[in-house]
């Protein structure tokens, strides 16, 4: 069984609900016999099972017969505070579940792709018309924004075939690529293209004379778009083959203006180095391992990261693989930057921060920091204010902790699709809050400034009390107040501060 707490169990309900005869079973009972039948990887139907639980305990918290029974209510309290509880324990353990079944197939697929029987597989199952055509142009329209491609150019006497790819390109693509020349002696130049200067730039691992304007005439042919400046370089950057510029005539004006490079303005480099891009990227962003502080910081990876902070943020750092004080601080300003609230000088593959960094373009304006309300002055303890200080208090709190909320979606707004689903499905968790702390004393306060009568107005006091009396058991009960004002996302939320001090000065209003 996932779920091992005293609490969350029939037996125990079963024996409130036998001490107090008049408090009737809503379902939760029948809901706590379903934990015994989970399994320890059974994490949604877990999910499932809690929150029906914290909703019929909810439910029986508002009716009389648990306003007449305390020890229910306090029970029901527990039983709400260790919900809370295990619905952050499953989800913790689901991640965990997941990570390892991930970490699993990857593993797989690594035995898989042994021998590169599985990857041969998959390119003849490409079209290569297409890879070689019109999957080219939107490749060559990323070029001109500043990203960088893996790029393997085939040539066969004067006739030359271009590819392009975001991912390494496998040794089993020149099959097709010489098939495309009709056969014959080929000759294969493996490398990187990216915009350089303004123009459209094939560094390649060979000798590079006369291929300009035969990789330009190329992409003519497979694409119909007219490059403006297209540009050839030994990967160490001496030899350089260059073609003359011409007028920009792709099919479109669209087409034509993404491949010459004149759609990536803001990402484009200068010439302050020769016309060399100062950000030093050589390929595109891709890790292997963590960068930063406590990172593996593999050179090539270091390397990777010193390139695209900057491009991203125009770091003015040295690409020399090494991850030294500078790194960091330039890591957690970034981060900074992109609005995470606790940086911590480390990339992760995969994580927010590495997605951040293989983006192009200038970094957006940071997001403004939170902004939590403090409870303002509350005044004399009149009791025809009371009401309004309630309502004030939850206003405050409705505040800050929408703050919460916000501060926590941006430090992952990075992150994997699915992860950002889990996180934001726990963060709706703390509205429990502002659900127990509802508006029912402000009302029952409201009704006694309204009677009349001594009599009547005794009955709405004795009421608000005993709402009160709820609140009081429920914030002493609940440790998610207390983890929410400790919250390491920059919030100041003064929950338990606001709550108290409101309560107090209710109190005294009703003497």
């Amino acid at each position: 069984m996932m779920i091992k707490s005293k609490v969350l169990n029939d037996g125990a309900w079963k024996e409130v609900l036998a001490k107090n005869k008049g408090v009737k079973d809503n379902g939760l009972l029948k809901t706590l016999a379903d934990i015994k039948k989970l399994g320890e990887e059974d994490h949604d139907d877990a999910q499932a099972i809690l929150d029906q639980i914290q909703k019929l305990a909810g439910q029986l918290k508002k009716s009389k017969e648990i306003a007449a029974a305390p020890a229910v209510g306090k029970f029901l309290a527990e039983l709400t505070s260790a919900a809370d509880t295990a619905v952050r324990d499953v989800a913790k353990a689901k991640a965990e579940a997941d990570k390892k079944a991930k970490a699993e197939l990857e593993a797989k697929k690594r035995e898989e792709h042994k021998g590169g029987k599985e990857e041969e597989g998959e390119e003849e199952s490409d079209d290569a018309t297409e890879l070689l055509t019109t999957k080219l142009v939107p490749l060559l329209r990323q070029v001109a924004k500043g990203q960088v491609m893996h790029t393997l150019v085939a040539k066969s006497g004067k006739q030359v075939v271009v590819m392009l790819s975001r991912k390494p390109i496998s040794p089993s693509r020149r099959k097709l690529l010489a098939d495309q020349l009709g056969g014959g002696s080929t000759k294969y130049y493996p490398g990187h293209c990216s915009l350089e200067g303004g123009a459209t730039t094939f560094a390649l691992k060979a000798e590079v004379a006369g291929m300009a304007k035969l990789i330009k005439a190329a992409l003519l042919e497979q694409t119909g778009l007219r490059l403006n400046k297209v540009k050839c370089r030994g990967e160490d950057g001496d030899d350089n083959d260059e073609d003359e510029p011409t007028a920009a005539k792709g099919k479109t004006p669209e087409d034509a203006e993404a491949a010459s490079g004149k759609a990536a303005e803001d990402s484009s480099p200068s010439a302050d180095d020769g016309g060399k891009p100062p950000t030093g990227m050589t390929r595109p962003f891709e890790l292997s391992a963590s960068v930063g502080r406590g990172g593996k910081n593999l050179e090539e990876d270091v390397q990777a990261v010193q390139a695209a902070l900057n491009r991203r943020m125009d770091a003015k750092l040295d690409v020399d693989g090494r991850c030294g004080t500078a790194t960091i601080n330039a890591i957690m300003a970034f981060q900074k930057a992109i609005g995470q609230s606790r940086p911590d000088g480390r990339v992760d593959p995969g994580r927010g921060t590495a997605n951040k960094l293989a983006g192009t373009g200038k970094l957006d304006p940071p997001p403004p920091p939170p902004s939590p309300k403090k409870l303002p002055d509350l005044g004399e303890p009149v009791l025809n204010r009371a009401p309004l200080v309630w309502h004030g208090m939850r206003d405050v709190l409705d505040h800050n902790i929408g703050e919460l909320k916000r501060a926590i979606r941006q430090e992952y707004a990075d992150e994997n699709p699915r992860l950002l689903a889990e996180i934001d499905q726990n963060v709706q968790r703390v509205d429990v809050i502002l659900e127990k702390l509802d508006d029912r004393l402000a009302h029952a306060l409201e009704r006694a400034n309204g009677a009349r009568e001594a009599k009547a107005r005794k009955v709405e006091l004795d009421s608000a009390k005993a709402i009160m009396a709820d609140y009081v058991g429920f914030i002493k009960g609940e440790p998610l107040i207390d983890h929410i004002d400790k919250n390491p996302f920059g919030v100041d939320t003064q929950l338990r501060k606001s709550i108290t001090d409101s309560l107090k000065h209710v109190a005294k209003a009703m003497s």
